[in-house]
């Protein structure tokens, strides 16, 4: 069993026209054929609340671990390889310098600001288009996350007040979590 945020583009698709599940299940579809394993998926409403069921043990495998190793192993959870690389970026509110001092900045709800992005004071939010509407309305400096992500809310919504920061280097490998101590049949299928 897999625990996902529901519709979290680009990992998880579900209401797009394009014919594409998402990232996941494209991956795990591939990892079926090949193991001959069979998924199902649990649908959370937030990033963390996928993150805590793998912990609590309701579900096998987390669909995507935002995050480092050392994050993971914070969290319990261990990683396999990783299946992409992603892009971070900061979305800023246009009246904001970013970088800059005093900042107020905002991540995803079980993700650990990184120490290279610049904030006196970090928020947590478990959905990004909330975020997002905080930073268009002025009561956040930014929000940090991954590029794919925060380009497709941007695209859904009419966020006047925002712009996109590119950061250089700024990428995550991202990969597949379980808990720990880890089914090491599982892991090792994960892994290949």
């Amino acid at each position: 069993t897999v625990a996902m945020p529901f519709d979290w583009h680009p990992m998880l698709c579900l209401n797009n026209e394009d014919q594409h599940d998402g990232l996941v299940p494209d991956i795990l579809k591939e990892v079926s054929e090949y193991s001959g394993l069979n998924f199902s998926y649990i649908y959370c409403d937030s990033y963390v609340e996928a993150l805590q069921t793998v912990q609590r043990g309701e579900a096998d495998l987390l669909g995507f671990f935002l995050g480092y190793e050392d994050e993971a192993a914070d969290k319990g959870m261990a990683l396999t390889a990783p299946y992409i690389e992603m892009d971070s970026i900061v979305v800023r509110n246009k009246e904001t310098s970013y970088p800059g001092d005093g900042l107020v900045g905002a991540t995803i709800e079980g993700r650990r600001m990184p120490g290279s992005i610049a904030a006196d004071k970090v928020c947590y939010y478990s959905e990004t288009s909330n975020a997002l509407l905080d930073v268009n309305r002025g009561k956040l400096d930014f929000f940090y996350g991954i590029a794919f992500h925060l380009e497709y809310i941007i695209q859904q919504h009419n966020y006047t007040n925002v712009v996109q920061v590119n950061l250089v280097n700024d990428s995550l490998d991202v990969g597949f979590a379980l808990a720990a101590p880890v089914q090491p049949e599982l892991f090792t299928i994960m892994n290949k």
